[in-house]
């Protein structure tokens, strides 16, 4: 019994004794706007079908890193991937896929190293950048593209 009575008023020590706020435990400064203030109601996680993503690539959304907004008629967004090939493996399959009509793109320039490679393409009035880049132990592809849809 005497462990049921100390068990209660722990429970009851700790219900009094709990944070009363949970969204944002810090003091905001004066002016400062509260985080549902600041959080983007227009830009979206949701990728472009017409953009292609090499085999084994993972969509990076971690601070909020990729992003797209659709809206009349215009079209921005910013992916980015990221896995184990070379950069060169993932420049032959941009280099094969974008143009095929699945995608349509059409290159416009490209530059190309061992450790970076760079294409530009156009569709219409839109522009697409592929980056790709080898780090310390990943390659990463980022991919922007921007315009009228």
């Amino acid at each position: 019994m005497r462990g049921f009575q100390g068990l209660a008023a722990a429970l009851i020590a700790a219900a009094f004794c709990g944070c009363t706020e949970i969204d944002n435990p810090r003091t905001l400064a004066p002016g400062e706007p509260d985080v549902a203030d600041t959080r983007s109601r227009e830009l979206q996680r949701s990728q472009f079908d017409d953009i292609p993503t090499p085999p084994g690539f993972q969509y990076v959304t971690r601070g909020n890193r990729s992003f797209s907004f659709s809206r009349g008629g215009v079209r921005v967004g910013r992916f980015i991937y990221w896995g184990r090939m070379d950069v060169a493996e993932a420049a032959a399959f941009y280099r094969r896929n974008m143009g095929i009509r699945a995608y349509d793109w059409n290159l416009v320039s490209e530059d190309a190293s061992v450790a970076q490679a760079t294409f530009r393409y156009r569709k219409g009035q839109q522009d697409c950048t592929v980056t790709i880049t080898r780090e310390t132990e990943a390659t990463y592809v980022r991919i922007d593209v921007n315009g009228p849809s």
